[in-house]
């Protein structure tokens, strides 16, 4: 049975995990699976302005799917901290207490 985890733990996750450089990176992984899946090439669309339309109509879709795979990622991962055995999951609150604050 799922456990749900507490929201200063998913917070804490979050600011780690959904930063702007894994927004990118993750991005960038999922238009080279796009890319693999479709063919944007000349061969397939002899028009540059074509394969310019049909980068431009993937971003948006790409960027949705980044956010969606952030926030499961960070979901997930708090949910398993909250099975986690006590003193590994206490030593993980522990290490981010008053980040929120600024501390750190």
């Amino acid at each position: 049975m799922a456990t749900i985890p507490s929201a200063a733990r998913v917070q804490s996750i979050e600011r780690r995990v959904a930063t702007l450089h894994s927004r990118d990176t993750v991005t960038k992984a999922l238009y080279d699976v796009l890319i693999d899946a479709i063919d944007f090439g000349p061969r397939d669309l002899p028009r540059p302005e074509d394969r310019e339309w049909l980068r431009g109509a993937v971003a948006v879709p790409l960027q949705e799917a980044t956010e969606v795979a952030l926030q499961s990622l960070v979901w997930n991962v708090a949910e398993t901290f909250e099975r986690a055995p006590d003193r590994i999951r206490d030593r993980f609150d522990r290490s981010f207490e008053g980040e929120e604050l600024g501390w750190e």
